[in-house]
């Protein structure tokens, strides 16, 4: 099932009506259903992930909550919350949580420069300090996903760098191997084109509000693209420094009686 192939047939994607910014296609939202976990395989529309919704055309916001869209988990920064706002899924009879997984932009607060030289190992080894220091965060999602009555949808800016945090904190409380978590995560790597020719806009407009360096995906880096070493890397640090992400999160505060609902709510 998709979104994209229908919402891409309408040429004229007019501004948001309350952030200006254009609208346009998600580019990089997939159902968590049918991965392979501990216990048997995740449900589908229970678990999404996805690119920024708060610029998706009004059509496409109406065919998510119409195939059972019931949360979104917003870890975007403060600033870029407020920047670009909610969206036509506000219209909707949604439940909103906004979980920071940054305080700021996704780019870890580099030059240009610092940004283009970054690798693989660079960005995972980010992603385990983005886990440690937005733990709470974490745990409330998963608890988001516990209890929804309908799909969870969780986003950033290009669905990729905090998603993928959290998508492995989902993954993981499923007991999902490595490989599954690792493979999920380069699916995105396909479609990096297309999100940030999507997002640039939004991210445009937090720059300029922040009077911050522009950075240019052409320059490369491992932050504009999501091999499978970043996400392996992620987890042997994690694993090294914690044990697990789930280790991690017990640590914090993540309790067996969430683990156990999340399990019995989207794996069959």
């Amino acid at each position: 099932m998709t979104f994209t192939d229908s919402a891409r047939s309408s040429q004229n994607h007019p501004a948001d009506a309350d952030s200006g910014l254009p609208t346009s296609p998600l580019a990089n939202w997939r159902d968590l259903g049918g991965l392979t976990v501990s216990e048997g395989t995740v449900r589908e529309r229970v678990l999404w992930r996805s690119d920024d919704v708060s610029t998706i055309p009004e059509g496409e916001a109406r065919r998510l909550h119409e195939t059972g869209l019931s949360d979104v988990l917003d870890l975007r920064s403060p600033h870029e919350a407020q920047v670009a706002g909610r969206g036509p899924l506000r219209r909707y009879p949604v439940g909103y949580h906004h979980l920071p997984l940054s305080a700021t932009a996704a780019a870890p607060g580099m030059s240009p420069a610092a940004v283009s030289s970054l690798t693989p190992e660079g960005v995972g080894t980010w992603y385990v300090q983005i886990a440690e220091q937005t733990a709470p965060q974490l745990i409330t999602g998963l608890r988001v996903a516990a209890s929804a009555s309908g799909a969870a949808l969780f986003h950033c800016a290009a669905g990729k760098d905090r998603t993928g945090v959290f998508t492995a904190a989902v993954l993981g409380v499923l007991g999902a191997d490595d490989e599954v978590i690792i493979e999920d995560y380069a699916r995105t790597d396909a479609v990096m084109p297309a999100i940030m020719h999507r997002i640039s806009p939004m991210m445009q407009a937090v720059v300029r509000d922040h009077d911050a360096p522009r950075l240019d995906p052409a320059a490369g880096g491992a932050l504009f693209a999501a091999p499978a070493e970043t996400m392996a890397t992620m987890l042997r640090v994690m694993r090294h420094e914690h044990g697990s992400i789930v280790d991690l999160l017990r640590d914090r505060g993540l309790d067996t009686a969430t683990i156990t609902a999340l399990r019995e709510r989207v794996v069959h």
